[in-house]
């Protein structure tokens, strides 16, 4: 005899009062959750929290200046190099004969040739004068105008020929300027006017007038 036999689906058991369910729905609910749960609040942000503008130092001075070297000691040049420049500025400043003497410094840039200067002359009471290019100063020639017209041979003469007779008018700490008094300068000329580098004759003649006519050391 062949019996048939039904497959039915059984009915989920009715969950009784009490009793515990052994999987939880993460759905449950879900509806009156979203409406009831709060929005999120904005962050506060202090004016003195840590992305607050960085508060920027009151002095004007750059890295290279704040942290310049002070004594010989600091310096990070070789014993003999400093020696032979401390040489010259103790046996040649103010020569009354044989003319100004010039000291020509040559290595590349960076190496701390005009630092070794400056540092050398602070300690023997020195003063350095240097050689700036001019700014370029708008102007019109007019009849009513009071600005006369100057060649940058002729400001680069003025300056070069006048710095050693008169005090320096800028005195602060970063031009390592001496007390007040003492008469020892030089001149230094870190960077030569763009018409000189075209004109050699006039270089030779102008350290040749130079050393004829000025008392004070000239360092290039």
């Amino acid at each position: 005899m062949t019996s048939t036999l039904s497959h039915r689906r059984k009915a989920s058991p009715i969950k009784k009062a009490g009793q515990k369910e052994w999987v939880t729905s993460v759905f449950q609910n879900f509806a009156s959750e979203q409406n009831t749960q709060s929005m999120p609040r904005k962050r506060k942000f202090s004016r003195n929290n840590s992305f607050s503008k960085p508060t920027v130092p009151k002095s004007g001075d750059t890295w290279l200046e704040k942290y310049a070297p002070v004594y010989m000691d600091d310096l990070a040049v070789h014993k003999k190099k400093v020696a032979e420049v401390e040489t010259f500025l103790t046996q040649n400043y103010d020569c009354k004969k044989g003319g100004a003497p010039i000291l020509l410094l040559t290595g590349p840039p960076g190496c701390g040739k005009t630092t070794t200067l400056m540092v050398v002359a602070k300690k023997h009471g020195v003063q350095v004068e240097e050689w700036s290019d001019p700014l370029t100063i708008p102007y019109n020639l007019t009849k009513q105008s009071d600005l006369q017209y100057k060649s940058e041979i002729t400001l680069f003469e003025e300056f070069v020929f006048r710095s050693g007779k008169y005090p320096s008018l800028f005195k602060d700490n970063h031009q390592h300027v001496p007390p007040s008094g003492n008469s020892r300068k030089l001149v230094l000329l870190e960077e030569f006017p763009n018409f000189i580098l075209r004109d050699a004759d006039y270089l030779k003649e102008f350290t040749r007038r130079y050393k004829h006519t000025q008392r004070q050391p000239l360092v290039i």
